[in-house]
């Protein structure tokens, strides 16, 4: 409880615009401010297939309602979820998705979410990333609950249902960790903002808040880690589809 009051805490004060609140943050954090804004519209995501359910994370982009995440995420599934935090962050509801574009090429797909208050868009970077820029991981770490999962596949996540437990919604806070990119090759970049399984599908981003990659997979070298991200040209190019 105490932790999720102090994640509340600190996205009130990365989400203010006020001048006298930011002046006594240091310089390190003053300069993520545009990247901790970005929380709402980073969502998780959970697909069903059959009688399996399957999870990755997801964001907004583009045109309004327009979901992105990786292809691996939803090829195959039926029906998909997301968790979207109300503007206040004091709960979160249900919304189900219908798909619009994929492409298994790049991994990528876009997925449409109707509805009210949804989050904004994160802005796409308008140059390519860069070697050794700093970057910033954002999504949903972690394997689903597996009483949690047969729960969901009872219920068939009904789209509207409202939850506002302090304990859901320390849950579907997103992380962010920090890093580089380390190498670019066609199709891909390394970096070292740590993901893990369930991070598929969520941006990779610079330190004004911009898209500069979709992250999608690991090394499984736990000696030494890189992680793998879609440079954002791919994205552009699918979201104008």
């Amino acid at each position: 409880m105490k932790t999720f009051f102090s994640l509340l805490l600190l996205s009130f004060l990365f989400g203010c615009t006020t001048t006298t609140l930011h002046a006594g943050l240091p310089s390190s954090v003053q300069a993520y401010l545009p990247v901790t804004a970005l929380q709402r519209s980073v969502v998780k995501m959970l697909t069903i297939r059959g009688n399996d359910v399957g999870e990755g994370s997801a964001f907004f982009a583009g045109a309004p309602g327009h979901l992105v995440t990786n292809a691996h995420v939803v090829d195959g599934a039926s029906h998909f979820y997301v968790f979207i935090t109300a503007p206040d962050g004091q709960s979160v509801a249900i919304h189900q998705a219908t798909m619009k574009h994929m492409d298994k090429t790049h991994d990528l797909a876009v997925l449409e979410v109707l509805g009210e208050n949804l989050p904004p868009a994160i802005p796409l970077a308008t140059t390519d990333a860069l070697l050794m820029q700093d970057v910033v991981s954002i999504g949903y770490p972690g394997d689903i609950d597996e009483d949690y999962a047969k729960s969901i596949i009872a219920k068939r996540l009904r789209p509207g249902n409202v939850f506002n437990e302090p304990a859901v919604l320390a849950y579907l806070l997103p992380h962010f960790t920090k890093g580089h990119i380390g190498k670019i090759v066609p199709g891909r970049f390394y970096h070292t903002a740590a993901i893990d399984r369930g991070n598929s599908g969520g941006p990779l981003v610079n330190q004004a808040g911009e898209v500069v990659g979709i992250n999608r997979s690991a090394t499984s070298d736990p000696f030494y880690p890189f992680y793998f991200a879609i440079p954002v040209q791919h994205l552009r190019e699918l979201l104008v589809k």
